[in-house]
């Protein structure tokens, strides 16, 4: 029972304590003077370098990694698989 009493008294103390830590007056961000939060601005475009600036066009980059990646050696033909030269379309189908 004497739990509950101290459970009690907190309860009806709380709301006291927490009115009191609010000692400073906090402004309306209703009221049109707010000066609300500092807002910085930062550009997408603030590394942006134009193609007329390079060097070389843009067809020419795409090329030179194209051919980066490309393989150096030209890879083996493989053989037809055994049904294409076997008869193909039409003998899946029955011959129709």
């Amino acid at each position: 029972m004497l739990h509950h009493s101290w459970l009690a008294a907190a309860l009806v103390l709380l709301p006291a304590l927490a009115g009191a830590q609010q000692d400073k007056q906090q402004p309306n961000p209703l009221d049109p003077g707010y000066p609300g939060p500092q807002v910085t601005y930062k550009s997408v475009f603030e590394r942006y370098q134009s193609e007329r600036d390079g060097k070389e066009t843009p067809e020419k980059r795409w090329i030179g990694v194209n051919q980066q990646l490309m393989p150096k050696e030209k890879p083996a033909r493989q053989p037809a698989p055994a049904a294409a030269v076997q008869g193909g379309h039409e003998q899946m189908h029955g011959g129709r």
